[in-house]
Order: structure tokens, then C-alpha cells, then sequence
């Protein structure tokens, strides 16, 4: 007969058959129960945490791109928004676009005016979206420290997280489109459309990739769709701070037409983007 384990044997007492009258008393004998699990080897906790390890190095450069792959569609929205309140602006004003000239009465194509940025809200019915990975500030580093963008420099206009490049006073173009930088290859000529009846194909808006390499004072580059996400490179720190260097991917560019395209960083230009200096450099 097979003993139980775990049973403590019993045996009747007074040596009678059965027990008789006697009862009965505990003998002390325990049989001995069946060995526990093995536990895991230090060397095989080891291996599991490298496979682990290696797993999460696979996976999480998938999950990043497919975050920043949502966020360009949602940029891409966002800046067609942008893009009809400023041709909802033009069908009530005789098909002309609203004036690109900030408070400050320059140019400078991250910026539009107070004034512009009261009709756009009204014409969107809410506060203009600006690109996602913005949202915490073109410029977030200091000396600018912007915690939120659309964002209010008072007495100069509003930074809303994409460029304006409609609307720019003809006098003031050749301004933007120096022979000097031109021909030496640093900028390629660009044209402010004023009216919805010019070419359909030029540029009225466009994700901020802004070089700011030449800059004389401290402030910083950006590329807002990198492979994770929003990069802000401050002046100073190398030589060359331009979006491509920095690791953008691309950006979304609003037509006159009405269309929005994404296009690759290798099939943009630099364009002078401030009317006061050639020391600002738009890509699109």
C-alpha cells in the first residue's frame, strides 16, 4: 500500500487488535513530503532580463516612429486649418490674403499680427492648432522659454507653430530674395502670393524648419519632425545648426490650392524668412 504524504501515522495503544478500548496514541512518524519547484538559476534570471533587454531595444524605436508618424497626420490637419482660415480670409477680402507683416511692422514668417490672428480665430470657430510636437513652444529653450504655443510676444505679433509665407507687401519681397545670397547658394528665391489667383502650386504655410546658424544673437534652430519628435538646437553649440543637420525628416507645406503634401527634408530649400536681416533661413 502506497503511504500518504504528509500523513502523521497513528497506531492504537495497549497492543490489541483494532485499538479495543485502549484508543489511540500519535507514533512521531511523518512521512516525508514530495520536493518543491526548483527556483530559476541566477544564470537563467540573467539570460531572461537580456532577451527582455533586447526585445525592448527591437520594439520601442517601432512605437516612437509610429507616435511621430500620428503626429505628422495630425500636423498635417492642423496646418490645413491654418491653411483655409487664411483662404476663408482672402474670399472676404476681394481674394487677397491678409497682410504677413507683424506688429512690429517687419517680416518674419514665424510670426502673424494680432489682428490676423483675431480673424483666423473667428473664421476656425476655436484658438488655431498648432503642430503637435509644438505645442510645448517653438522656442522653448531660453532666452524665449516658451511654455506653450499659440504664444503672444507683446508688441511683436503671435508665434502659432507654423510658418506664414502668404500675404508679404510686393516692395518687401526683394528683401527676402537678396541677389547676394542667391547666387552664393545660401537661400533660393521665394514668392509671397497676395491673391488666391496666383499659381496654385506656391507655398501660403509651412511647418517651422528654421536655421538659425548665422543668428548673432542666442537663439536656436528647430526641426520639428526628427525620428522622435521636436529638436531645438541652440546657436553656439556647432558651427552648423541647420535642420537637415540636426536630424529633420520633413515638414508639411499648405498651398494655395488648398493642399497640404508632406515633403522630405532633402527636397526642401532654404529660404530667407526676416525682412530685417539675412540671418534666417526657412526650409520648405
Amino acid at each position: 500500500m502506497t503511504p500518504q504524504i504528509g500523513r502523521v501515522a497513528d497506531s492504537p495503544v495497549g497492543g490489541a487488535p483494532g485499538g479495543g478500548a485502549s484508543g489511540w496514541r500519535r507514533t512521531g512518524n511523518v512521512h516525508r513530503t514530495a520536493p518543491g519547484v526548483a527556483g530559476f538559476t541566477l544564470i537563467e534570471l540573467l539570460v531572461v532580463i537580456a532577451i527582455i533587454a533586447i526585445l525592448v531595444a527591437m520594439f520601442l524605436p517601432a512605437l516612437s516612429k509610429a507616435k511621430e508618424q500620428a503626429r505628422r497626420a495630425e500636423c498635417a490637419s492642423n496646418l490645413h486649418q491654418f491653411s483655409l482660415g487664411q483662404i476663408m480670409y482672402a474670399m472676404d477680402e476681394r481674394e487677397r490674403f491678409a497682410s504677413a507683416l507683424r506688429n512690429s511692422g517687419d517680416y518674419h514668417a514665424s510670426y502673424i499680427s494680432s489682428s490676423l490672428h483675431e480673424r483666423l480665430r473667428e473664421y476656425l470657430g476655436k484658438e488655431i492648432s498648432p503642430c503637435p510636437n509644438l505645442r510645448r513652444g517653438v522656442y522653448p529653450l531660453p532666452p524665449y522659454s516658451q511654455k506653450a504655443v499659440p504664444w503672444n510676444d507683446s508688441g511683436i505679433g503671435w508665434v502659432i507653430g507654423y510658418y506664414n509665407l502668404a500675404g508679404v507687401p510686393r516692395e518687401l519681397q526683394p528683401r527676402l530674395n537678396p541677389a547676394s545670397l542667391i547666387q552664393s547658394g545660401r537661400a533660393v528665391r521665394w514668392v509671397s502670393p497676395l491673391t488666391t489667383y496666383e499659381d496654385g502650386h506656391l507655398p501660403i504655410a509651412a511647418d517651422i524648419n528654421e536655421d538659425m546658424s548665422h543668428a548673432t544673437w542666442t537663439t536656436m534652430s528647430n526641426a520639428p519632425h526628427t525620428r522622435s519628435g521636436h529638436r531645438s538646437v541652440r546657436t553656439g553649440t556647432q558651427p552648423d545648426i541647420s535642420p537637415p543637420t540636426i536630424g529633420a525628416q520633413g515638414g508639411n507645406v499648405g498651398f494655395v490650392d488648398g493642399s497640404v503634401r508632406w515633403k522630405p527634408i532633402r527636397q526642401m530649400s532654404p529660404h530667407l524668412v526676416w525682412s530685417l536681416g539675412p540671418n534666417i533661413f526657412g526650409y520648405w
